[in-house]
Order: C-alpha cells, then sequence, then structure tokens
C-alpha cells in the first residue's frame, strides 16, 4: 500500500511537473485526500476526526464555543474565562473558539456544526497548500515539488481536525505579505496569529528576520522608516478594533502565558526537538543536512536552528512540540527552496521516503486520540 500511495503521487507530481494549471489542482486534490486515506488507514477510523472536535479532552475549543452564545461577551471577560477552559483552549488566545462558535451559531445542531468544522479544516488545509507553493516560487523554481512534499508532512496530516495548521497559515502569510513587500497586511497578519495562538510568535520573528533579506539574491534589503510604520500601523488597527470591543489583548497574553502545562524543563529539552524532526519529516533533515555544502545561502537554516535551539532551551514548551511548533515548520521548506534546483528524480525520492515515514508513523505512532 505504502508502494502504491507514493507512485501514485509520484506520477500526479511528473504529470504536474510541466503544466502550470495542473500544479494548483493537484494540490488541491492531494492537500485533500491524504489527511482522509490516512485516517481510513489509522487505526482509530473516521470517527477519530469527530472525537477530535467535540471531546473536551482532546481539543477543547469546541465546548469553549457551546458554553458561551455571546461572542462579546467572550472576547470581553476572556481572560476570566480562558482560565475555566478544557484543553488546548485553555492554552490559547479567543481566535480559534471565535471560529467555533460562529460555525455552530450557522448550524442547525451540533452535528451540523461538527462537519462545518471539518470542512473548514480541510479548506484550511488546501489554502495552506496553495500558499506554501505561491511563497516558495520567490524563493526557487523548484517551488512545486516542495509543496508536494509539504502536503505529505506527518504534522499537516495526522493532527487533523485540531486547528494548529491554521496558525501554520497564519505565520506563512506573514512571510508571503513581508516578501511582497505588503507591510500594512503583513502587521495585521502579526496580530491576528497572536489572536490565534501564541506558538506563532517564534515563527513570526523568525520570517520577520528572514523576510530581511531578497528571496532571489540572499542580499539585505532596504527596511524604511515607511515600512516600519506601516508594519505597526497594521498591527495598530485590528488592536484598536478588538479594544473597542472591551477585549484586553494584554491581560490576555499574560494569563494565557501563566496557564501552561507544568512538566519537567530538562525532560523535555531532547524530546521535543525529536518530536518536531519526527513530524516535519525526518527524510528531509537527512536530505537537508547531506547537502548542507550545496545550499545557496545557509541564512534560513541558521535562522531555524537557532530558533529551535532558544525556543527548546526557553522551556516554554514541553511535550509536542510536532504539533505545536507546527507554525515554524514552513521555515524548514523554505530551507529546501535554497538549494539549487531540485530534479525530478531528487523529488521523486523524497516523496517517496516522506510519504512511507508519514504512513509509517501513522501506523504505528499515533495513538488512537
Amino acid at each position: 500500500m505504502v508502494l502504491a500511495i507514493s507512485i501514485c503521487i509520484i506520477f500526479i507530481y511528473l504529470l504536474a511537473l510541466h503544466q502550470t494549471r495542473l500544479r494548483l489542482i493537484s494540490l488541491i486534490l492531494l492537500s485533500t485526500l491524504t489527511p482522509i486515506i490516512l485516517v481510513l488507514q489509522s487505526r482509530a477510523g473516521l470517527g477519530v476526526l469527530i472525537r477530535r472536535i467535540i471531546h473536551p479532552d482532546l481539543n477543547g475549543h469546541f465546548t469553549a464555543a457551546l458554553s458561551q452564545s455571546n461572542p462579546f461577551t467572550l472576547l470581553s471577560h476572556y481572560p476570566n474565562l480562558v482560565q475555566a477552559f478544557y484543553m488546548h483552549a485553555h492554552g490559547h488566545p479567543p481566535g480559534t473558539t471565535l471560529i467555533y462558535q460562529t460555525l455552530i451559531r450557522l448550524s442547525a445542531d451540533q452535528t451540523q456544526a461538527v462537519f462545518l468544522i471539518l470542512a473548514f479544516t480541510l479548506i484550511t488545509q488546501i489554502a495552506t497548500s496553495i500558499l506554501m507553493y505561491q511563497t516558495l516560487k520567490s524563493y526557487t523554481k523548484s517551488a512545486y515539488g516542495i509543496s508536494l512534499l509539504w502536503v505529505l508532512t506527518p504534522a499537516v496530516n495526522l493532527f487533523i481536525p485540531l486547528p494548529d495548521l491554521l496558525y501554520s497559515f497564519l505565520s506563512l502569510l506573514f512571510l508571503y505579505l513581508l516578501i511582497n513587500r505588503h507591510f500594512l497586511l503583513a502587521g495585521t497578519t502579526f496580530y491576528l496569529s497572536l489572536f490565534f495562538s501564541l506558538s506563532t510568535l517564534p515563527a513570526l520573528l523568525l520570517f520577520f528576520c528572514l523576510s530581511l533579506f531578497s528571496p532571489s539574491t540572499y542580499s539585505l534589503l532596504p527596511l524604511t522608516r515607511i515600512h516600519l510604520r506601516s508594519l505597526m500601523l497594521g498591527f495598530f488597527l485590528p488592536f484598536l478594533f478588538f479594544s473597542l470591543l472591551d477585549y484586553n489583548f494584554g491581560a490576555t497574553l499574560y494569563v494565557v502565558l501563566h496557564t501552561q502545562t507544568a512538566r519537567s524543563y530538562g525532560l523535555w529539552l531532547l524530546p521535543n526537538l525529536l518530536d518536531f524532526m519526527i513530524y516535519s519529516g525526518l527524510p528531509l533533515w537527512f536530505f537537508l543536512f547531506a547537502t548542507f555544502k550545496r545550499l545557496k545561502t545557509k541564512i534560513p537554516l541558521l535562522l531555524l536552528i537557532s530558533t529551535l535551539t532558544l525556543l527548546t532551551l526557553s522551556g516554554f514548551s514541553r511535550s509536542e512540540a510536532g504539533r505545536i511548533w507546527l507554525p515554524l515548520m514552513p521555515a524548514l521548506f523554505i530551507c529546501l527552496g535554497t538549494l539549487p534546483q531540485m530534479s525530478s528524480r531528487i523529488t521523486s525520492l523524497l516523496i517517496l521516503l516522506l510519504s512511507t515515514h508519514t504512513i509509517l508513523l501513522n501506523l504505528f505512532w499515533v495513538s488512537l486520540w
């Protein structure tokens, strides 16, 4: 089965490689089918998708959204309310809970709401894959092949329908807007990312540093006062909007930062890095280190390694780094984009290795939750 799935994906890759119109179609198709096939193949079956949404000890956002019928009350009292929320909702700002609440209000009943959330998750999956492709086009001619590797990444598929991929989309959107010099929108995206999850902050800072260098020449780009003012204005506008709705941004950040699960600091130092590498794709890391000398620039890889090191030493995340640090994972694919153009043979080999890695994780590593 592993070989059959890999051959099908490689066939799609080779078919769309020289046909631009087919690239987006194939990304949409594979972004939709890959997580569904993996769920069907897993020990838990399709029921796990519903369980990951409704069970308070597996998600928490759905339960939190059900407990609050008024979105304005949710925002204005969030620093107090969040302390009583379950699981992931307990450690996040209100963005995801607000989306769940909106989808519940649009639904006739809870069953319909669950399917709307599943549909929203798949749309996010597709949008992130397309955004990855559009971003990588600024860095490499191998953008399509690397984007397919993103679609096959374990973390992108195995945590569905948890909302972490949405956080990855927002952090990647921030980079895309910066390298295209849309500083006002980038500032707004920076705020919205933190409105959904503080796990985006390391990725946002990394991508800001990365955006200081040209994607094509890797020379420093000018950052003027106008650019910085636009960035700050973009951040201030949604900050002002939500403040007028009586949402206390600072108090929420303080409470969320102090509600993280207490676990042993030393115990999770190395497992966090290993977990991140496993769920971002071990074959990609091995390939990247094996071709280190061929990188056109070491800047993205050094920024990524520095961020991971600082994040690990900070002890902010203690377990589940493969999921929580998902907003950082696009940086790994930017690093792959700094290689000279990857041949179709190399890309096909990586597709085979990564799809095998993801399928084996799905079968033997990921639990029934």
